[in-house]
């Protein structure tokens, strides 16, 4: 059996020898001393056991969880921390979405209350904007057209039948082309930035599949006629729960999904399809649209 001395296993793991030490008094690691320097070593068994709990300290796993864990020794409780870790970063990230919802409605109502700012003072009050103490108190209502019920992450809009002009692609990025394709034919029609643009999947969606269906789609008015390279739907409408999305889509809808199976109030439907709207943003120096993109779940109540 071979030994590391303190200093020379904190190198190897990139730690200080105060963390090693702090290990050791929370019961995770056990040293004993060299003979002849006196300093702290490690055996085999604890050296592996070290580097056992700086892996799992670089995903901000509990000290205390890191003791079960190599105290239980077995891959059902590894699976179950991680678990619990996931469900813990699931609530902050719920919590991180929730704190940008706030700040970006707040934006709104500052907006739309400087269409009241008196232009002979040079001062705004600050404190009764914040504070709301302004007659526009309901703001709230006019934020959100529609809305049904409005929090600060998850948002409940009743949308209207939609007839819809859209184009499918089955490939293993069908989106870029999708919407290229649907941008191109609503700019020459001039609807952009009048109509809404809807994505939605036209297969079973597996985030491990090479390969799967999505259409991109424009509401349209009757009187318009789509190309031939396109087809027509009409959107049933309804109930649908709405969350912004993150850069990362398929954990958006898990957290989506997620929020719906802990609300008491409605549940999902089925019946009808999961919808991306793409907002528009901005057109780009390079001439191309960008968009924000909210998901859209249709729901029905609870019974």
């Amino acid at each position: 059996m071979s030994f590391k001395l303190i200093h020379d296993l904190s190198e190897e793991l990139s730690i200080t020898s105060r963390t090693l030490r702090y290990w050791e008094e929370k019961g995770l690691l056990r040293s004993s001393r060299d003979l002849q320097s006196g300093w702290r070593m490690y055996d085999d068994k604890e050296v592996n056991k070290a580097s056992i709990i700086k892996f799992l300290r670089g995903f901000n796993i509990s000290l205390k969880d890191i003791k079960v864990i190599l105290e239980n020794n077995d891959l059902e409780t590894i699976i179950s921390i991680i678990k619990k870790r996931i469900n813990k970063l699931n609530d902050e990230n719920i919590e991180i979405i929730r704190e940008k919802e706030m700040l970006k409605n707040l934006i709104l109502k500052l907006n739309f209350m400087t269409t009241f700012k008196d232009e002979s003072r040079e001062i705004v009050d600050i404190e009764k904007i914040l504070l709301l103490q302004t007659p526009c108190n309901n703001i709230g209502d006019d934020i959100m057209k529609n809305s049904i019920k409005n929090s600060e992450v998850m948002k409940i809009v009743n949308l209207p039948e939609m007839r819809i002009a859209f184009y499918n692609v089955i490939s293993s990025a069908p989106e870029e082309e999708s919407l290229e394709k649907i941008l191109e034919w609503a700019d020459k029609e001039n609807l952009m930035g009048t109509a809404r643009i809807f994505g939605f999947n036209t297969t079973e969606y597996n985030k491990e599949s090479e390969k799967y269906g999505w259409a991109a789609s424009i509401t349209i008015p009757e009187d318009i006629e789509i190309p031939k390279h396109m087809e027509e739907k009409r959107l049933p409408g309804g109930l649908y729960a709405v969350l912004s999305s993150t850069n990362e889509v398929y954990d958006s809808w898990n957290l989506l999904i997620k929020m719906l199976d802990e609300d008491k109030e409605y549940t999902l439907d089925s019946n009808r399809p999961c919808l991306e709207e793409h907002i528009l943003k901005v057109k780009n120096g390079k001439g191309t649209w960008e968009f924000y993109l909210d998901l859209l779940e249709p729901i029905k109540k609870l019974e």
